[in-house]
């Protein structure tokens, strides 16, 4: 895997599971709501999809940064 994929993968993925985890838990702690599988499964789909067009973004920033130095 090429680091390019490695670095969208874990900062990307690692972000959107992480913000997933953070917004079922203000679901549930806050409104007292209850997350369905299917809000579950939604949400996860939802953030996982944001988190690679952010981790993608990432990385072209970070290539932006390197080729200036």
């Amino acid at each position: 895997m090429s680091q390019k994929w490695k670095f969208i993968l874990t900062f990307g993925l690692g972000w959107g599971v992480f913000t997933f985890l953070g917004t079922s838990a203000l679901h549930v702690w806050v409104d007292h709501r209850t997350v369905t599988p299917t809000d579950g499964f939604v949400g996860l789909v939802s953030w996982s999809l944001v988190g690679l067009v952010f981790g993608t973004a990432a990385w072209k920033r970070k290539l932006k940064n390197t080729r200036q130095r």
